[in-house]
């Protein structure tokens, strides 16, 4: 099974903090699969090889800065350049237990699919249940019931972050799709496993030319990426596959029954800067994924920034994808930390050498804030006044 990372940059730079995420990503992808590949662009392929992350294969020319005005555009060009079973994983997810996605050991000892659905996701985007706090019941409005129906079974569609434009494009559907797709099961896609390669890649040529159609309308939604990306493949993989359909009705199509890692009572929500970060920082995780059957809730939070340290060697329960935490210092320092006992100290030095050369030009620090605070709870020292490239 091939695992893919894909990455492209308006400005053909990887901005340190998501290198060091991309980096941790890949090396923890390569040792549980043993090979990653990466889709980028020709700047940015020669930019990793110098920094020395451990991909297999760098495949350029399939996508490039100019898919950016949608940025999962990328993404779905990635899905349909493979030719193979594969894996692929957001660059800032964590796979620090490997999840199996081959056969397994049945009952009767014979071997079987580890998943019945052809295509896996990662978990639930969002929540459907009709019980929202203020804050979230004004930024996605009121649920929406449609009048979608089949076999008795009726879609809730939550307001505005899909279903403001399904609803905008409604006309442009075909009405086999509107029958078939169901809001209630749309995935996250931060990990997409394509057993089926060649249905996701049928589902996700008919999402591209939706958004090739209605382009201009698509990009000028707050969340025209997500619609492309999350609901428009599910609707197209529901209507075109029935076992696909029947698994996600089941929520039998994604890993993890609810999102494996959130913040939780963000009533003053932590900045990026650790100088202005809210402590306790409080966090929910899951221990189990889907497929292990059970899965049960742990409230964990930083106390202060000295606790943070006390996650060094924890492993998120096997998975963690940051999201917009990654560029938070007190998940930066968690990643470098991993990362140097990936890599080893002379490696992690070499990535700080490296931007120390270039983002002068670019008027940037040459040292992060999260460098900063690592180098502030451990004493590392990034500057060792020499230069390893």
């Amino acid at each position: 099974m091939r695992v893919v990372h894909t990455f492209v940059e308006s400005q053909n730079v990887i901005w340190k903090e998501l290198l060091y995420t991309q980096y941790l990503s890949a090396v923890l992808a390569k040792k549980h699969y043993g090979n990653i590949t990466l889709v980028t662009t020709p700047q940015l392929a020669k930019m990793v090889t110098e920094l020395g992350l451990p991909y297999d294969e760098i495949i350029t020319g399939v996508t490039d800065n100019t898919d950016l005005k949608c940025w999962s555009i990328p993404k779905l060009k990635s899905y349909c350049h493979f030719n193979e079973s594969f894996l692929h994983i957001d660059t800032d997810v964590f796979i620090f237990n490997k999840i199996n996605f081959g056969k397994k050991l049945n009952k009767n000892g014979s071997f079987e699919k580890q998943f019945k659905s052809p295509i896996i996701f990662a978990h639930p985007d969002l929540k459907y249940e009709n019980k929202f706090n203020t804050n979230v019941a004004i930024e996605f409005s009121n649920l929406i019931k449609t009048s979608f129906k089949e076999d008795g079974h009726t879609n809730y569609v939550l307001g505005h972050l899909y279903s403001n434009l399904f609803m905008k494009l409604f006309n442009t559907h075909d009405s086999s799709l509107v029958r078939n797709v169901d809001f209630a099961s749309i995935p996250n896609a931060c990990i997409v496993y394509a057993d089926d390669f060649n249905l996701l890649k049928e589902g996700t040529n008919l999402a591209l030319k939706h958004y090739y159609q209605n382009k201009d309308i698509i990009d000028a939604d707050d969340y025209g990426e997500n619609y492309i990306e999350q609901l428009m493949i599910h609707a197209n993989l529901t209507m075109l596959n029935t076992d696909y359909k029947t698994q996600s009705l089941d929520m039998n199509h994604i890993l993890f029954k609810q999102a494996p890692f959130e913040r939780i009572n963000d009533t003053n929500p932590a900045s990026a800067k650790i100088n202005d970060t809210s402590f306790p920082y409080n966090f929910k995780i899951i221990d189990r994924c889907n497929y292990c059957n059970n899965s049960t809730d742990k409230l964990m939070s930083f106390k202060d920034k000295f606790d943070i340290t006390n996650f060094f060697d924890y492993n998120f329960e096997g998975f963690l994808h940051t999201t917009f935490h990654k560029w938070y210092d007190v998940f930066q320092i968690i990643i470098i930390d991993n990362l140097r006992k990936e890599i080893g100290d002379d490696n992690l030095l070499k990535i700080y050498d490296y931007y120390k050369k270039i983002y002068p030009s670019l008027k940037l620090p040459t040292k992060s804030s999260g460098e900063i605070l690592y180098e502030e709870l451990t004493g590392f020292k990034f500057d060792k006044n020499k230069t390893l490239l």
